[in-house]
């Protein structure tokens, strides 16, 4: 059970990065989510607006990449938002995506904690726990995935959707 109070202590720290560590670790975490969802939901008398700026690979007429990651990472959590009449500030535009995205980084533990039990099930039930533990223990504490899986990068969402792939295959094929 000791594992259980370390993996609650790192699960903590992952969401408080999210929330509390306002700094960026590579400028695409803004200029490939957040600006180029913002415009949608801000004011046009907007500051905030007045300084977006479109980055050129998702300028119209021909844009050389998609507007889906930044639509379901940023685009739909500031929706919700506005649904339920809250006002985006800039704070707010910061974090959501991020809390999102920590949120869902946490699939990524049950599918690794599952995955490792799938691989050591001919193993004694005690062995086998003490593995995914071990693993999910690893896993949560590497700095990759208390920094850059809160983070609106198009690879933390590659990621979340190789996670699940490696889920299903095994739920499939036992």
């Amino acid at each position: 059970m000791r594992w259980m109070k370390l993996y609650a202590l790192l699960a903590t720290l992952r969401v408080a990065g999210s929330l509390l560590l306002l700094g960026m670790v590579h400028p695409d975490e803004f200029f490939q989510s957040q600006e180029v969802m913002a415009r949608h939901f801000l004011p046009e008398d907007s500051i905030l607006r007045r300084e977006l700026f479109v980055p050129w690979e998702f300028q119209l007429p021909t844009p050389n990449r998609s507007v889906l990651f930044p639509a379901l990472v940023a685009g739909l959590p500031y929706k919700v938002l506005e649904l339920l009449g809250i006002k985006l500030t800039g704070w707010l535009m910061l974090v959501t995506p991020r809390l999102l995205l920590c949120l869902l980084s946490f699939i990524i533990d049950a599918v690794l904690y599952h995955v490792v039990g799938k691989l050591s099930r001919h193993q004694k039930l005690d062995i086998q726990r003490e593995k995914q533990e071990k693993a999910l223990l690893l896993f949560a504490s590497s700095w990759p995935t208390l920094v850059f899986l809160c983070r609106p990068f198009s690879n933390t969402f590659e990621t979340l959707v190789l996670a699940l792939c490696f889920g299903v295959l095994y739920l499939v094929n036992p």
